[in-house]
């Protein structure tokens, strides 16, 4: 790259964009945030609409896992804007990811009605997309708490992915299905696929899925009736969350509130469940921090309960309503 520094040609954008993709690998997401948003602009000026869009969907994608939701917005809003009118497959990737980031910032119910636009398009063509499009909405299918379709989706698409080549995309679906399971009543099936995951991630730098993976393995633990585990786990994976900028880390801080309550330490339990809510954001988990501070007070027949009940901003689940996973 410092060879080509100071051109502002197609050339430079792929080695921005590479350089980018390798500083995210490394860990260095400030660097890979500034490489890509370079590498677009320039994408852009060079009128390469295709490259803008896959740029955009992997900044997008970085921009979420820091839970920047408002960030990852504008990135697919504005590669929305250039690919319509476009190839009808370019428009189906930027589609989906723009419908898995609003589902992640949670709105399921926006985010189904763009994966059903989506959907559409594939039946204008003669050989649909099915990879991309499928992967981003088994994500959303997890963020809007529709596990069982999550735990038959996500295994398939890891392994399409692998047989692909495509190391990164695989843990970044795999981990989806082993957390249904865990949820779906099945830790020990999620249990014996946990280490292979862990290393898979661990190689290819994806710290985003080897924190969520590491909370998966307290989360086994505690199913399984080791809570020193389970909370020396929970402990480590916020560790490794906060020093490698996690944005979701946050969900840690819940499962460590948890621990705390279940010690009897209500102030410890309250800080962890409060720092959640100062950094959930606008999230498919938002709530989840909140309710989780009105039951502790509830349980600790603590006298702030009636007021946290009256003054809650959480909802709950709606019959045949589409909803976020915080929200149950």
């Amino acid at each position: 790259v410092s060879l080509w520094e100071g051109e502002s040609n197609l050339r430079m954008a792929e080695l921005l964009d590479q350089k980018a993709s390798t500083q995210r690998s490394l860990g260095r997401p400030d660097e890979a945030v500034a490489s890509y948003q370079r590498a677009i602009d320039l994408f852009e000026s060079a009128g390469a609409v295709a490259k803008v869009a896959e740029a955009s969907i992997a900044l997008s994608y970085l921009q979420a896992w820091r839970l920047d939701a408002d960030s990852a917005n504008r990135t697919m809003e504005r590669a929305h804007r250039l690919v319509v009118g476009q190839d009808p497959h370019l428009q189906s990737s930027v589609l989906s990811m723009r419908a898995a980031i609003m589902s992640a910032s949670g709105d399921p119910a926006n985010a189904d009605r763009m994966f059903d636009e989506v959907r559409a398009l594939h039946r204008t063509m003669k050989v649909p997309p099915r990879g991309p499009s499928d992967l981003l909405e088994a994500i959303h299918y997890y963020q809007s708490f529709q596990m069982e379709k999550v735990a038959v989706a996500s295994p398939r698409l890891a392994a399409a992915c692998r047989a692909a080549g495509d190391s990164w995309n695989a843990s970044s679906v795999e981990f989806y299905g082993l957390w249904a399971d865990m949820y779906c009543g099945r830790p020990g099936k999620g249990a014996a696929a946990l280490p292979a995951a862990i290393s898979q991630a661990e190689k290819i730098g994806h710290q985003g899925a080897v924190w969520a993976l590491k909370m998966g393995a307290s989360i086994v633990s505690a199913a399984q009736g080791d809570l020193i585990a389970s909370r020396q786990q929970t402990a480590d994976a916020w560790e490794f969350g906060a020093s490698h900028d996690v944005g979701w880390n946050f969900a840690t801080s819940i499962q460590r509130g948890h621990f705390a309550l279940w010690s009897g330490d209500l102030p410890e339990a309250e800080s962890w469940y409060s720092h959640g809510l100062k950094v959930e954001g606008k999230s498919y988990l938002s709530g989840l921090s909140e309710a989780c501070l009105f039951a502790a007070f509830a349980e600790s027949n603590d006298p702030r309960t009636e007021q946290a009940w009256t003054r809650r901003h959480f909802k709950s689940p709606v019959s045949g309503q589409l909803t976020s996973l915080g929200v149950w």
